[in-house]
């Protein structure tokens, strides 16, 4: 859940809720009077959103990789290390 927070509060908290952002990935959304709220977050999260955009801007790589997470629902296999993956598919 996203924290809420005025103008105000944000500047007289600034380093605790940059804190909250980066080292807990929380969502700040700073409400201004007359204007457009604001949302900050951590420069983490921000590349993890902007990459998952940009994974799913393709039809075809959208259903590929739903198509995928959707096999991976249904079936049940035991997890396996980075070690066994990688000799797995012969990274090693």
């Amino acid at each position: 859940m996203a924290i809420q927070t005025t103008y105000s509060h944000a500047r007289a908290n600034f380093s605790s809720l940059l804190d909250e952002a980066s080292l807990n990935n929380e969502l700040i959304v700073i409400n201004r009077k007359d204007k457009d709220a604001v949302a900050m977050i951590s420069l983490s999260e921000l590349e993890g959103l902007t990459e998952t955009a940009h994974l799913l801007r393709s039809p075809k790589n959208r259903d590929r990789l739903l198509t995928a997470l959707e096999r991976s629902k249904r079936t049940k296999r035991k997890p396996m290390s980075i070690d066994q993956l990688s000799k797995k598919v012969g990274l090693v």
